[in-house]
């Protein structure tokens, strides 16, 4: 969750894909997600996967394998409904 939200909004409002200008209906928050946000989600997770991985080098006895990918993170919250 902690990525999911600021990418989906990164991807909508960021400059690379908003002019500025008022939308004409409200957009709906999962549905718009795009090829450039799926892009931005997958940069996050990667980043995340690399911090977790230095940290745990870095100190010894620490796991962070709690802290998985976004798409193991779906699987494991939607298991069996996608």
């Amino acid at each position: 969750g902690m990525v999911v939200h600021p990418g989906v909004m990164y991807g909508r409002w960021g400059p690379e894909s908003w002019d500025g200008k008022a939308k004409e209906e409200k957009p709906l928050f999962y549905q718009g997600v795009d090829d450039f946000t799926e892009t931005v989600l997958n940069g996050m997770t990667d980043e995340v996967q690399v911090v977790c991985r230095k940290m745990e080098e870095l100190v010894p006895g620490l796991s962070l394998k709690d802290a998985c990918t976004l798409k193991q993170w779906y699987l494991d919250c939607y298991d069996g409904q996608m």
